[in-house]
């Protein structure tokens, strides 16, 4: 009925303000280590997403050469490389919790 919108620069203010007071709390230091901690996680992520794209493609060039030390040696790579990205997304995403 009335409603009046509120603009975006409005809005983008109201918001940086309340980070700002959020940030220089009491408990802003501990907010901006997470803060980093999980940028640091999730490039994680990123990096091992990556490096199993490059393991699989090379492991199955292996199977397809049918190279049997090859497929042994990137078949533990490629394990490897699963098992550190499944803990780093575990951990970025909490644990559980």
């Amino acid at each position: 009925m009335g409603q009046q919108q509120i603009p975006l620069k409005v809005t983008a203010t109201r918001f940086f303000r309340a980070v700002k007071l959020f940030m220089t709390s009491d408990v802003g230091r501990r907010a901006q280590f997470l803060l980093i901690c999980l940028i640091a996680l999730f490039g994680g992520i990123s990096a091992l997403n990556v490096v199993n794209s490059f393991v699989g493609r090379h492991f199955m060039t292996a199977i397809a050469d049918r190279q049997t030390t090859e497929f042994a040696r990137q078949a533990i790579l490629y394990a490897s490389a699963f098992m550190a990205s499944t803990v780093v997304s575990v951990v970025a995403r909490g644990g559980g919790r």
